[in-house]
């Protein structure tokens, strides 16, 4: 390890130290866990245009904030694909058991309406 990698090391983590004790909780505790709150119903108000879209693979938990702010922007949840009855369960439970799973990614990526 050279020295410029120990100031940078050092650097951010004396950032930490200027971070809001709530911001900083928030960030240690959320993880990879998915949002407790509701999913947006619909988008926000003063959307204008609209968009079908789809969902390949919930490896990871960021997918719901992504497709939360596809929703809140206008998009309609079109399609998702997944293999892990869990995370189908998981995704069916946020966005509706109506929200159609996918046989295959092409699926989702021939899809005229996304």
């Amino acid at each position: 390890m050279d020295r410029r990698s120990i100031l940078a090391g050092a650097g951010l983590a004396g950032m930490t130290s200027i971070l809001p004790p709530e911001l900083l909780a928030q960030s240690q505790s959320a993880g990879n866990a998915v949002a407790e709150n509701a999913a947006p119903s619909g988008p926000e108000p003063g959307v204008t245009h609209r968009i079908g879209f789809g969902v390949v693979g919930l490896d990871h938990a960021h997918i719901y904030s992504m497709t939360d702010a596809m929703i809140r922007g206008g998009g309609t949840l079109k399609a998702f694909y997944a293999t892990d009855p869990k995370q189908i369960e998981t995704f069916r439970k946020r966005y509706g058991s109506d929200v159609k799973l996918a046989r295959s990614e092409d699926e989702v990526l021939s899809d005229k309406t996304i």
